[in-house]
């Protein structure tokens, strides 16, 4: 071999070993991109609540998932559900869109035998540890990851970096507010609010709320439970727990943007009794995040408002 030959040899080497390495790292096209985060749109928003009102009973619940969803199903898997959910709302189902991904991730923060899985959907469906109240709960997780992203991913948020209290919270929650002209407890009773917080009510039944309309990173009151729990302070003028114990205070509520069981609450309200007033606590538990209207009611004397549930 001639010395320019071999020359020529050594010079062409390195981009070879060049090319070789940016082929081997070229990226993987987005259906076959496991990690792959879509843009998120209020379709999705729709198709996993859509999906959460196919799962709506466990009679529904199709735990022997193979990823193959007939039109004549009678009952679904995660998967399917979502599937169909997406059929129904865009009529373009994609194995890696952007609502399938975000139960997929929801699916790697919840699940305790994730790193056996092959294929997240349908192994966490079929795990048997999986119950029902996991699937809704991965349902109502991924809802609230989708809205989450609708208002980070805003043109407004992106641009400025903040958001105002009606970008934080979706138009279709009405979510109660501070009003004008404050409602301002009778003497005794405390009159001071924290810096996020509001009164809200008259002297029949009051209560305080959160400036945003929102209650976040509510706990789950046992490890099992997939609800989230919070307690509610209720005042009226004039209760007195010396001599109701418990208070006739019933709690109620109901989810206003989607389908979902009613709000549950504590057997009865406890009372909570002060030097020279006294109030009534409760205990509810919302099963899923998202707009709920909540109803106390002492006596017939009703207070409303509605809060929008967030993780």
């Amino acid at each position: 071999m001639s010395r320019a030959s071999l020359v020529a040899m050594i010079l062409a080497a390195p981009s070879s070993v060049v090319a070789q390495t940016a082929s081997d790292n070229t990226a993987k096209p987005p259906d076959e991109d496991p990690e792959v985060r879509p843009p998120v749109t209020k379709a999705d928003l729709k198709i996993i609540q859509r999906a959460r009102e196919i799962l709506d009973s466990p009679s529904k619940w199709n735990r022997a998932d193979t990823r193959d969803c007939p039109a004549e199903a009678q009952t679904f898997s995660l998967y399917c559900a979502l599937e169909k959910a997406t059929d129904e709302v865009s009529g373009n189902f994609k194995h890696r869109g952007a609502a399938m991904q975000e139960a997929r991730f929801v699916v790697d923060e919840i699940a305790p035998n994730r790193k056996n899985y092959e294929h997240r959907l349908m192994d966490y469906n079929n795990d048997p540890t999986t119950t029902f109240g996991d699937i809704q709960k991965v349902l109502g997780l991924a809802e609230a990851r989708i809205a989450k992203r609708l208002i980070e991913e805003s043109p407004r948020a992106q641009t400025e970096g903040t958001t105002t209290i009606a970008e934080a919270v979706p138009q279709i929650c009405p979510v109660t507010l501070p009003p004008g002209k404050p409602f301002v407890p009778p003497s005794p009773y405390p009159s001071e609010v924290s810096p996020d917080g509001f009164w809200f009510g008259s002297e029949k039944l009051w209560i305080q709320l959160p400036k945003n309309g929102t209650w976040g990173h509510l706990p789950h009151y046992e490890p099992t439970d997939t609800s989230f729990r919070q307690k509610l302070q209720w005042w009226r003028e004039g209760y007195d727990w010396r001599k109701e114990n418990p208070p006739q205070l019933t709690v109620t509520g109901k989810r206003l943007d989607s389908a979902s069981s009613p709000l549950r609450t504590d057997d009865h309200a406890n009372a909570a009794g002060l030097r020279d007033h006294s109030s009534m606590m409760s205990g509810v538990f919302f099963p899923t995040l998202g707009c709920w209207q909540v109803t106390g009611d002492y006596k017939g004397d009703k207070l409303t408002f509605v809060i929008w549930v967030t993780p």
